[in-house]
């Protein structure tokens, strides 16, 4: 945008007033035209990266609490359509003891290979906040959720991670929701939640699903049934 005469310093201010970006003179040189398409350019890589930043935890890559909130809003919308729609809350095993017995470095190995297991496909994985992890699995049912829950599980307790003395193993516990008419994100998760909890109860190392009357058999590290959590 060019203001008439070039010069005219008010029409300048009114015009970035009302929203201009900037004043490029009527008509540029190509040298000017160029430098300005680059920072353009430049502009916007720093806006994406900031965007990126607001939305990912740092330290795992993977969705943070604000992004995994914000890009589960598509997923929760085609579930009240009736598309299937399960959510998995993880959490680490025993967490602070692995921290008082292997130090906090260690602690932020376990997360960040649980993180690293728990992204390795195409889920909807967050961090919510220290040990805790949430997963949303679009177009699957409870059973398929549980067997993933299941595969993630056991592929986490065979991990052996470096440590001061040696090498540390670790277990989680999964919690699986599955969604219903007049969810929303927070009645899912609050779901899966309760069969979390209802896990770490039973003994840790273990799926539990969140309703009886959709649960396939939730297993231990040992094979045996695991009953499914009770609504409260």
């Amino acid at each position: 945008m060019s203001p008439a005469g070039g010069d005219d310093r008010l029409a300048v201010a009114v015009a970035l007033d009302h929203g201009a970006d900037d004043i490029v003179n009527n008509p540029p040189a190509a040298e000017e035209l160029y430098a300005r398409l680059r920072a353009a350019e430049r502009f916007g890589n720093m806006q994406r990266e900031l965007v990126c930043l607001a939305v990912t935890d740092s330290f795992t890559g993977m969705f943070n609490r604000r992004g995994f909130f914000e890009k589960a809003v598509q997923p929760c919308l085609r579930a009240g359509k009736g598309a299937p729609l399960c959510a998995i809350m993880a959490d680490i095993d025993s967490f602070k003891r692995i921290n008082d017995t292997h130090g906090h470095d260690a602690g932020d190995t376990a997360i960040f290979a649980v993180a690293h297991e728990l992204m390795s496909g195409p889920r909807h994985a967050g961090r919510l906040g220290g040990e805790e992890f949430a997963l949303l699995l679009e177009g699957r049912a409870m059973a398929e959720a549980a067997g993933i829950a299941e595969m993630l599980r056991g592929r986490i307790a065979m991990l052996r991670l470096p440590a001061s003395e040696g090498h540390l193993s670790l277990t989680c516990s999964f919690g699986i929701g599955e969604w219903r008419a007049g969810d929303s994100i927070d009645t899912l998760l609050k779901r899966a939640d309760m069969a979390l909890y209802e896990a770490q109860l039973a003994g840790r190392d273990r799926v539990v699903v969140a309703d009886q009357a959709f649960a396939s058999p939730s297993y231990s590290s040992a094979g045996r049934p695991v009953r499914a959590a009770r609504r409260k």
